[in-house]
């Protein structure tokens, strides 16, 4: 039967708890509307001169009410009860303190008997079942105690009388009202049914002619023939049918009694004596009716379990018919006199008829050889009844043709009532093909073990544990036998810096279940003698019936003498990457010393030829001085190139780019010496993007260095530059009219100090690095460098790189020339005082004033103390470097912790550790033009930052 738990009320679906939420105040007030109601009409009718109702049900509402609803509104559905009884407490004529401290003392007790519900007989409480109508009806006689106590003293009446009254009358309300409105709420889906069904019919007109006989007249006490048509409907009626009959009961009772008909008058006292032995008469009907009718319930219950079961066993039984006669297994029955009571149709695939085979023994349909070892069993295991923990059985079943198969088959036991065997039922599955394989992999076990007594090489089986299971006799090359070592730990022999690792791999096989090939596999092993000699491994699985690895066979291969190869080979590495690291550092310090004194004389030269009272003489002489240091420091810089190239060291920065602009650009700084020699220059670009993210500098150095060599080598007709993009990628050609290349020529054309033409290259100059380092530019930025040529047709060299598409970068619109230079403080750090002094003539000749140090510790120093717009501070010093200056100035309090600070250094590019620290860098040696850039930039992007934050 039927029950509402509390689950539903909770656990809803999301719409219906909103509902439910929505219709939740209404629900409060019908509460306190009805228990006020019931209260009125409680202590009007049936209330003592103390206002103590002989009856009192809303308590027994309110209580199914709440146990009905979630624990969090308990409280606020006991409020809402307790109103109510508080406005019936004023109506009936209670002052208005007596009136809230009795509606508390209800309320109280509607709570303290929805928690003992809860705890005795859960959070489902069904009323339908036997044991948790008796914890309900335990509740009733107990949760009313305290409150009537404190009622009683509300009351100011001390005698029993008045105690009694109220206990009882609550205690009649929550053991008669709640159990009736809970078993109408639980099964009121059955209600309308039961009332229209002709065979209740009969119950419920003898109970109206009970009713009619018990308080229809008053002369007879005729109670008692309300006991047989209630106990009627109790057997026929669901649970809410009950409950209604008993309720109505209940009604026509109370009014019987309240309006003096019916026997009523037949009984000597007053009303509250009359109205006492109506409860009683509740009682006798609720107790004696409500738990009939949850007996009933169970017992229905249990028979519909029954019955679910019992068609469950037919659908069990039908399937294993169905299976068993369709199953690829043989299935067999044999009964407790070892006959074959069934057997499935998949016999006939070994040529039997079921039919012939029932009714008989089954050892004459097993193989000869099997047959007494079955039979034994058979009989063994019928005369000790232990068949259950018979494991599986394999034996060979005969065919029709004198052929036989390989079954296996575990028994289940059938029993009979008395415990013995009824029957053994035994499905037995053909294994000839394991079998068949189990005899093949004997064979090729025997076969691989002839090998492997034969093989140079260590054979090993081992288990999970790595104890030796086998070895081959070749272990004797170490000083072991086989029979030493068979049973021992494998990692006993492993060196004790290569355990765990080896221990790791043997645990993933025996894990993962795969032998990943890439994983190295050489560990040292100890010789007899001690020594140590370096193995190999390669190991393959064993796998036993179910496809575990049970063991690992692995081919040990002894590579002592390749490990002492790489040794070396990793020696020699090492030793040709600290010469290389020293040749880097040899050249970087090189081209600190060369450029040094370079940048004096360039600088010096610049500021020489930029004065107005220099004779033309002395101004030629002073700009072959100044060509001469150029090509000098062109040098330079291609052998620093080269060498960073060699190294790995030559980053690559890309960043957006002006694509036209850079190719423009470079083209145009070859314009007048193509003048001179009477060469056209021309540029063609199809479709190229605006913007695209390259290295700049690197691009630049590749497109100078084909550009030059076309116009160095090429004496008359042209040099052709011709750009194209597509699919993200730049492609630019330099095509010249020279003399072109042989295929030999082309051959040895990009190795380094290569040059075709020696009389060529004497008369154009040049160091031979300049394809060389193109190439390694190119290569760098991840693309391809080439060239075709052909004797007397001139030559074309093309480089394609990736260039994504990308928008400009984000910085100022445009920088006029001297900009805000005048005025500027720089901080000059350089250890060189001629460099000092070059940088001192540049920047004053500018209005820019200028202080000067020595080293890092003086630039440390004298930032702390004032103020500076640039710091312009040298790489490599004595003292302290550069780099660490910079942390020193960034990372103290004091006045330029936020100035921009330069590089000042003749690399071309600085270190990652470094250049983070620098918000720029200037070369050397120092140019007017890339200086002043160099400071234009950062104070004017100092001054656009202020602005915006002003």
């Amino acid at each position: 039967m039927a029950h509402i738990p509390r689950s539903k009320i909770e656990g809803g679906m999301p719409g219906r708890l909103q509902s439910w939420a929505g219709s939740e105040a209404a629900r409060l007030l019908a509460l306190a509307l009805s228990a006020c109601g019931l209260a009125v009409v409680c202590l009007a009718f049936t209330g003592s001169q103390d206002h103590v109702a002989a009856i009192w049900p809303a308590n027994g509402l309110a209580l199914a009410v709440i146990l009905r609803s979630p624990p969090r509104l308990w409280a606020a559905y006991a409020a809402s009860a307790a109103a109510g009884m508080m406005v019936a407490n004023l109506a009936v004529g209670h002052s208005e303190g007596r009136a809230l401290l009795l509606a508390a003392c209800n309320g109280g007790e509607i709570l303290i008997a929805a928690a003992l519900a809860s705890r005795l007989a859960g959070p489902d409480l069904d009323v339908t079942k036997p044991r948790q109508l008796l914890s309900l009806s335990c509740v009733a006689l107990v949760a009313p105690v305290v409150p009537a106590l404190m009622a009683s003293a509300v009351l100011g009446d001390a005698s029993m009388g008045t105690l009694i009254r109220w206990y009882l009358a609550d205690a009649l309300g929550l053991a008669v009202v709640t159990p009736m409105v809970l078993a109408l709420v639980t099964d009121a889906g059955s209600l309308k049914a039961a009332f229209w069904r002709k065979r209740n019919l009969a119950p419920l007109t003898a109970l109206v002619a009970a009713w009619a006989l018990a308080f229809g007249q008053e002369s007879y006490p005729l109670l008692f023939l309300l006991f047989p048509p209630l106990v009627w409907c109790a057997m026929t009626l669901p649970s809410a049918g009950n409950a209604v009959a008993l309720l109505l009961t209940a009604v026509v009772a109370v009014t019987a009694t309240l309006t003096g008909h019916g026997t009523a008058g037949l009984i000597h006292g007053d009303m509250q004596v009359k109205l006492a032995v109506l409860q009683g008469l509740l009682a006798t009907m609720t107790f004696a009716t409500l738990p009939l009718t949850a007996v009933l319930a169970e017992r229905r219950r249990l028979n519909a379990s029954l019955r679910e079961a019992l068609a469950q066993v037919g659908k069990s039984e039908e399937r294993y018919r169905v299976l068993a006669d369709n199953a690829s297994d043989i299935v067999i029955t044999i009964d407790d006199r070892g006959i074959l009571t069934y057997v499935s149709p998949s016999i006939r695939h070994l040529g039997h008829a079921p039919e012939d085979m029932i009714g008989r023994s089954p050892l004459p349909f097993i193989h000869p050889d099997d047959r007494e070892a079955v039979g034994t069993r058979m009989r063994e295991r019928r005369q000790s009844g232990a068949v259950d923990d018979m494991p599986h059985q394999t034996y060979r079943i005969l065919k029709k043709d004198g052929g036989f198969v390989w079954v296996e088959g575990k028994p289940s036991v059938i029993r009979n009532a008395q415990g013995g065997i009824a029957a053994v039922i035994s499905q037995l599955r053909d294994i000839t093909g394991r079998m068949e394989a189990e005899a093949a992999r004997a064979e090729s076990e025997a076969r691989y073990r002839m090998l492997a007594d034969h093989s140079s090489d260590i054979i090993l089986k081992v288990d999970a544990e790595d104890t030796i299971l086998y070895v081959s006799p070749s272990v004797s090359r170490y000083g072991y036998t086989p029979d030493q070592l068979i049973g021992v730990s494998g990692y006993s022999l492993v060196h004790p810096d290569d355990l765990s690792e080896a221990q790791a791999r043997m645990a993933e096989l025996f894990r993962a279940g795969v032998v990943d090939p890439s994983r190295d596999r050489t560990h040292r092993i100890r010789t007899a003698s001690g020594d140590y000699v370096w193995m190999e491994g390669n190991p393959s699985l064993v796998r036993n019936a179910k496809g575990e690895v049970e063991a690992v066979i692995s081919q040990m291969r002894d590579v002592s003498a390749r490990k002492e190869l790489e040794a070396e080979l990793l020696a020699a590495r090492d030793e040709a990457q600290a010469a290389a690291a020293t040749k880097a550092e040899f050249m970087a310090n090189m081209s600190h010393e060369i450029r040094t004194p370079l940048t004096a004389v360039l600088g010096f030269t610049n500021l020489l030829s930029s004065r107005d009272d220099l004779a033309t003489d002395a101004r030629r002489q002073v700009e072959r001085i100044g060509a001469a240091g150029q090509a000098m420091l062109a040098i330079v810089n291609d052998v620093l190139d080269f060498s960073k190239l060699e190294a790995g060291l030559m980053p690559v920065t890309p960043r957006p780019t002006a694509l036209l602009e850079l190719l423009e650009t470079a083209l145009a700084l070859f314009e007048p010496q193509a003048e001179a020699k009477g060469l056209r220059l021309s540029f063609a670009a199809s479709d190229l993007p605006a913007h695209v993210d390259i290295d700049p500098d690197r691009t630049r150095q590749v497109l100078l260095n084909l550009i030059g060599n076309a116009v160095k080598f090429t004496d008359d007709g042209e040099v052709a530059v011709t750009a194209s993009y597509a699919e993200g990628r730049l492609k630019v050609a330099v095509r010249d009219s020279g003399a072109g290349m042989t295929e030999a020529q082309q051959a040895r054309l990009f190795q380094r100090f290569s040059q075709v033409d020696g009389d060529a290259a004497r008369a154009g100059g040049g160091t031979g690095l300049g394809l060389a380092i193109c190439r390694g530019l190119v290569d760098a930025m991840g693309g391809e460098i080439g060239l075709t040529s052909a004797l007397g047709e001139g030559s074309t060299f093309a480089f394609e790189i990736p260039a994504p598409a990308c928008a400009a970068a984000e910085g100022l619109d445009a920088i006029s020339p001297l900009a805000g230079v005048a005025g500027l403080r720089v901080l000059v750090v350089d250890d060189n005082p001629t460099n000092r002094e070059l940088a001192h003539a540049v920047m004053t000749q500018f209005g820019i004033e200028v202080t000067d140090a020595s080293d890092g510790a003086g630039a440390v120093e004298l930032a702390a103390q004032l103020p500076y717009d640039v710091i312009l501070l040298d790489i490599r010093m004595p003292v302290m470097d550069g780099p660490t200056a910079a942390r020193r100035i960034r990372g103290e309090p004091g006045p330029n912790r936020d100035t921009p600070i330069l590089a000042f250094s003749a690399d071309h590019q600085l270190d990652e550790a470094s250049a983070g620290l620098f918000d720029g860098h200037v070369r050397k040696p120092i140019e007017v033009a890339p200086l002043l850039e160099a400071l234009i930039q950062v104070t004017a992007w100092e001054e656009a930052l202020y602005a915006a934050e002003g």
